[in-house]
C-alpha cells in the first residue's frame, strides 16, 4: 500500500504542481497560502470530522451495516446508503456529487495544462 501511494504522489506530483503554479499566476502569496493550503484543509476537516463520526455511529448503531456495504458492494454504495440516512439527505448527496465531478473535472484540467506547456 505504501509503494502504491509513493508512486501515485510520483506520478501525480508534476500535474498538480503545475496546475497550481498557472493558476496562481499573479497571486500574492498570502493568496497563494489561503486558497491552496487553509480553505481546502479547514473544509475536508470539518467534512471528515461530521460525517466521519456520524458514519461511524450509524454503523455501530446498525450492526456494521455500513461495513457490510462496503465489502459488498463497494466504497460508493455505503457513501451514498450513509448519506441517505441523513436529515437533509438530498443537499449532502447533492454536495457528495459536485465534490466527485470536480474531482475528476480538475484532474482532467490539470492533465490538459500539463500536456499544453
Amino acid at each position: 500500500m505504501d509503494t502504491l501511494l509513493l508512486a501515485w504522489w510520483i506520478g501525480w506530483s508534476p500535474f498538480v504542481g503545475t496546475f497550481i503554479a498557472r493558476v496562481s499566476r499573479g497571486r500574492t502569496i498570502r493568496e497563494f497560502v489561503i486558497g491552496v493550503t487553509l480553505v481546502p484543509v479547514i473544509f475536508s476537516a470539518f467534512w471528515f470530522s461530521v460525517f466521519g463520526i456520524a458514519g461511524l455511529e450509524m454503523d455501530q448503531a446498525q450492526g456494521g451495516i455500513i461495513h457490510q456495504l462496503m465489502n459488498e458492494a463497494g466504497n460508493e454504495v455505503a457513501l451514498f446508503a450513509f448519506l441517505e440516512s441523513q436529515p437533509i439527505a438530498a443537499v449532502c448527496m447533492g454536495i457528495a456529487v459536485l465534490l466527485i465531478a470536480s474531482f475528476f473535472i480538475v484532474c482532467r484540467f490539470r492533465y490538459i495544462l500539463c500536456l499544453a506547456c
